[in-house]
């Protein structure tokens, strides 16, 4: 909500500073800024608390095959923004945002009323807590206590290079299907055919997950990454074979996505998963703050040369399989 009211809220700071006011443009960058922080730290908070629900009360054997249900209910929903919302952010942003705001909140909202999370082990750690502020600083004790198991570091390493391996691509895809002289109804379209592929291979994916391990079958999906987005590099001189590496990858990408949604279960601990989840969780997030920090100047001194988004994707896919290969089910 407070990303659709950003340009009113930067108006009204440029009118309210006056001769101060460093520009409206300024502002309303400031306020979109500002809302889109608060919106990825909520996002991220969600996320981790969410996984630690699904590790609760989901049993282990049906992990993947939850995950596959959850996905498609997802990629449904991505299916029709794609097909009838999508071109018509152009002109209705700010009322589209809302209206996301909204069913984001109310589904929040109703897993909190309608979900029962069974009781956990007793806390058997009589350290004292930090109270007031210092309760809510980063746990350093907490980092370090995960950090201390070898095994955890290959994880981490392997969960931050998968990250980064898809978002270059996620990032200025739309700029390079513009380059490519692709109309955004039509990158809307390719996204959902993408999306229907996905839904179509979800099950089976989950079904691989539940008899052979997410460990594997997120392992097999990383690598056939990696060889798509070196042969998307190698390939995509040409702007017309842009729809077809965009359809591989998200077809692919979102196998990954399937497939290991269920992998922090079978790395972590049970009775500490949120523990190491969130952890794993801060890491990923600094590996991708350091990332987008290095990409946007180095594209910019390329002169756009988006291909090396695909270079970068396939060179982390191979490193983040590195680490895979180093991994054991817990």
């Amino acid at each position: 909500l407070g990303l659709a009211c950003s340009p009113a809220l930067g108006a009204l700071a440029d009118a309210a500073l006056g001769a101060l006011s460093p520009g409206r443009r300024l502002c309303n960058l400031a306020a979109f800024s500002l809302f889109w922080t608060i919106f990825e730290c909520a996002g991220i908070s969600a996320v981790s608390l969410f996984t630690g629900l699904v590790n609760d009360v989901v049993p282990q054997g049906l992990l993947g095959r939850f995950y596959a249900a959850f996905r498609i209910v997802g990629l449904g929903v991505g299916i029709a923004f794609n097909t009838w919302v999508f071109a018509l952010t152009d002109h209705y942003l700010s009322e589209i945002l809302v209206a996301v705001g909204l069913v984001f909140g109310a589904a929040l909202l109703l897993v909190c009323l309608m979900v029962r999370e069974p009781p956990g082990p007793a806390d058997h750690d009589s350290a004292p807590r930090p109270a007031g502020w210092r309760a809510l600083a980063v746990p350093r004790a907490h980092v370090l206590a995960c950090f201390a198991h070898r095994p955890f570091l290959w994880a981490v390493a392997a969960f931050m290079l998968a990250s980064v391996t898809f978002s270059p691509f996620n990032t200025f895809y739309q700029y390079y299907a513009h380059l490519s002289g692709i109309p955004k109804a039509t990158l809307g379209t390719l996204t959902a055919y993408g999306y229907a592929v996905s839904i179509i291979s979800a099950f089976g994916i989950g079904w691989l997950v539940d008899h052979y391990g997410a460990l594997r079958v997120s392992s097999l999906i990383m690598g056939a990454y990696g060889a798509a987005a070196a042969l998307g590099y190698l390939s995509l001189g040409d702007p017309s074979c842009f729809p077809w590496f965009y359809l591989a990858h998200v077809v692919v990408s979102g196998a990954w996505f399937t497939a290991a949604a269920s992998l922090p279960m079978a790395l972590f601990p049970k009775a500490r998963f949120v523990q190491y989840n969130s952890t794993k969780d801060l890491m990923v997030v600094l590996g991708n703050i350091v990332v987008s920090g290095v990409q946007g100047p180095v594209l910019d001194l390329s002169g756009h040369d988006y291909r090396l988004t695909l270079l970068s994707g396939a060179v982390f896919a191979l490193l983040s399989l590195l680490c895979l290969a180093r991994l054991r089910p817990d």
